[in-house]
């Protein structure tokens, strides 16, 4: 099982792990779950940033993730815009900064996707099962994991702690 704790991997003075903000940790988080699934580092759209990161940085790691999990599936859709066009109608609205929510719509996406994508229904009978249900787990593992970070992050940003949302 993922180890979700906030913990640095460097030491700092007296032996003692240093510190890491809960951003740097997050952004350590996102580049593992990139690097887990094999996706170009150079694509994070993030620049650094504090402690309290802004709107436009919790929107920028949240569609980052979103064309991630995009990417990750095999979606034609332009999955970096589509995200940031989701995230700008939740701002719009006046809603909290909509990375959970926006991780929602991810996840429904996924499953749609997986459910409706005829290229890996080309097994007989127990094969073809098996191949969709993996490619499920998989999908599923990454919006779960995508929207934890993203919603971790869009508490963080609200200056929340991240246990007090419902």
């Amino acid at each position: 099982m993922p180890d979700f704790r906030i913990a640095a991997g460097k030491a700092g003075t007296a032996g003692q792990p240093e510190a890491l903000s809960l951003v740097e940790a997050l952004i350590h988080r996102a580049n593992d779950i990139a690097n887990r699934y094999k996706l170009v580092e150079s694509n994070l759209p993030y620049r650094n940033i504090g402690e309290r990161p802004l709107e436009e940085d919790v929107s920028a790691l949240s569609a980052y993730i979103a064309a991630a999990t995009w990417k990750r599936i095999g979606d034609e859709v332009p999955s970096y815009a589509f995200a940031e066009k989701i995230g700008r109608r939740f701002r719009d609205a006046g809603k909290p900064v909509g990375a959970l929510l926006l991780h929602w719509q991810i996840f429904r996406r996924a499953i749609h996707l997986v459910l409706a994508d005829e290229r890996i229904r080309t097994g007989q009978g127990g094969e073809d099962k098996l191949r969709q249900a993996t490619l499920m787990n998989y999908t599923l593992d990454w919006a779960t994991e995508a929207s934890l970070v993203g919603f971790v992050i869009s508490g963080h940003a609200d200056g929340e702690p991240s246990g007090s949302h419902d």
